[in-house]
């Protein structure tokens, strides 16, 4: 089971649960489609500590809808990976 968890100005909040990666990161960009439908975003950073495979089937997706953003991946440092855990994917923007 992969909780699915936003953070929003300081409070972490679960928006969903998943069976299954796959099944997670649908959901995830299900979420990421809904909440940028209104405005669409400036930048977007997919971050991951060890899904590297998955942080880049994302992000080539995110760079196909999106060319003209910017649009990175990152990693989640020591400190954050050690409280989320190694399988966590996040998506970020503004």
């Amino acid at each position: 089971m992969y909780p699915l968890v936003e953070l929003k100005e300081g409070s972490i909040d679960l928006f969903g649960k998943a069976l299954g990666l796959k099944n997670a990161i649908d959901k995830m960009l299900d979420y990421f489609y809904e909440k940028t439908k209104k405005s669409k975003p400036q930048a977007i950073s997919v971050i991951s500590a060890t899904l590297k495979k998955e942080q880049d089937d994302i992000f080539n997706k995110l760079k196909e809808e999106f060319p003209d953003l910017y649009i990175v991946k990152s990693v989640f440092g020591s400190v954050i990976g050690a409280h989320i855990g190694k399988e966590c994917l996040a998506i970020l923007w503004f």
